[in-house]
Formats: C-alpha cells, structure tokens, sequence
C-alpha cells in the first residue's frame, strides 16, 4: 500500500514501531541518567522542565513544528513515517513517564548501566526504524534541509545541531553531564550496527 509516496507493509509498520517503542524507552532511561542525556533527550527534558508540559508532549510538538516548517519551507509532503515518529515517540514517552523507575539505584555504577541502557535502546530503536523506510525523522528532515541550504557537510550541520540543542537544553535545566558527550558519539556507530542487522535479519537483505 503507498502512503505518501512510500510503500507501507506490516512487516514495516511493525518495525516502524518497535523502533519507535525502543527510542521513547531510550529517552525515559536518559532522564533517569544523572550522567548526562544525549543531545536532543536533554533538550526535550529541559523544555519540558521549564514549560511543565510533559516529556512526550515536547517531542511531538517540537516534531510538529520541525515538520511543519520544514515542508512549507520545501513544498513537499512529509513520509508516514516522519509524521508517525514524533506521534508515536511522544506517545510512549508519556507512557513511559507514568512507570515507576525508583527502582532504580544510587551511585556511580547504576548511573553508568542506566546511561548504557538508555544509549543502547535509542540506538537500537533509531537502526530499526531507518530500515522500515518510511521516511526521515523530523530531525533529519531538518538536518538534510539544512545541509541543502547552507550547501554545507551533514556531520557539520549535525554537530551545531547537537550543539545548539544541548546548550537550549542545559540552560533550561536538563541532565547535561559527560554522558552527553559519550552519547553523541556512541549512538552513531551503534545505529548503524543495529540497522546492519536488522536489514540482514528481518528484512533479509544481504
């Protein structure tokens, strides 16, 4: 079936899901990891810090206006999955907010395994998600808008992007520490090892 000019399947949809499930569970876990969130969690915490309005909310509204702006700016309709991915973050990381995490320990050493958990399941959720192909996430839908604009290298556009947002985040009072470093550069490697396998093993491409 196309929707949007992609070609949407169960299989897809699924995956589409599941990987969507993941990065909402990653973005919950980074709240809870004193040590620092990644670029854009930090700065969806810190927004929703500063406005009250709940995590999940933040996401779909920032997506919202990511997307929006970005499809005026070009003419173009944006892919299911792009809409679908701030919707269906935004809802499962409200859901997940509601969730009690006070289980979860005190120290150095929990810290690290909650930041490894949280890197790990917004990795693995980002990997699967690209290989549903159903079009780019509101951040990269800006990132690749912009790298048009400015005529400039997607690795640049990306590092002020995850800088700017960092800094917004931070000021705002979101968890910026050193796992906000470590995070920017771990997710990339293990998104593209995550979607390696997922290509190989639910979509069996060589």
């Amino acid at each position: 079936m196309k929707i949007l000019g992609k070609t949407v399947t169960v299989k897809k949809t699924i995956v589409f899901l599941t990987g969507m499930i993941c990065v909402a569970m990653g973005m919950t876990l980074y709240v809870h990891a004193n040590s620092g969130a990644e670029p854009w969690s930090l700065f969806y915490a810190g927004v929703s810090i500063a406005s009250g309005l709940p995590l999940g909310t933040v996401v779909q509204l920032t997506g919202l206006v990511m997307v929006v702006t970005v499809c005026l700016a070009e003419r173009v309709l944006p892919g299911p999955g792009t809409v679908g991915s701030f919707v269906v973050i935004g809802f499962f990381s409200n859901l997940f907010a509601k969730l009690d995490l006070s289980w979860l320990g005190t120290g150095l050493w929990w810290e690290v395994l909650v930041w490894g958990a949280a890197t790990l399941m917004l990795s693995l959720g980002l990997g699967v998600y690209v290989t549903a192909d159903l079009g780019e996430g509101s951040i990269e839908l800006v990132q690749f808008f912009l790298v048009r604009k400015m005529k400039s290298n997607p690795v640049t556009v990306r590092i002020i992007m995850d800088g700017t947002v960092s800094l917004v985040g931070f000021f705002l009072g979101g968890p910026l520490g050193v796992g906000t470093v470590l995070s920017a550069l771990s997710i990339g490697p293990l998104l593209v090892f995550f979607a390696r396998l997922s290509r190989r093993y639910i979509f069996n491409e060589s």
